[in-house]
């Protein structure tokens, strides 16, 4: 019996442990999609500084959160939004509208993944 109730309260903690890590996952990846649209209009109206400043706050915000996400994302993932970021900042650097643009939709695209991924539905489990 009290192996059938440490069992149990195992499996509880280690489902609320999950269920936390999922909302914290999809809140800071929602966070992080939201600065987006925002970059892109500044970019749309040629305000380099701006959308320089912005980015480099969506990259302060992407180191704090990537050590976390490390555990529970595959590599590949967090790699590819910290190489869109770098090739943003670089074409900002050297005001190419168009492949800050499209680097910016690239991210935005690798974000909706990740989050998608993260959501908990049937498709996910099985």
């Amino acid at each position: 019996m009290k192996l059938l109730a440490g069992l149990t309260i195992l499996m509880i903690v280690f489902v609320v442990f999950g269920i936390h890590t999922q909302q914290q996952i999809l809140g800071l990846a929602s966070d992080m999609q939201e600065m987006v649209p925002n970059i892109s209009r500044e970019i749309n109206n040629e305000n380099w500084d701006a959308a320089r400043n912005d980015t480099a706050r969506l990259l302060e915000q992407w180191n704090e959160i990537q050590d976390r996400w490390d555990l529970f994302i595959v590599h590949s993932e967090i790699e590819q939004v910290e190489l869109y970021i770098a090739r943003i900042l670089s074409y900002l650097s050297s005001e190419d509208k168009a492949a800050a643009l499209a680097e910016l939709a690239a991210l935005n695209t690798q974000l909706s993944h990740i989050y998608r991924k993260e959501m908990f539905n049937v498709q996910n489990i099985f």
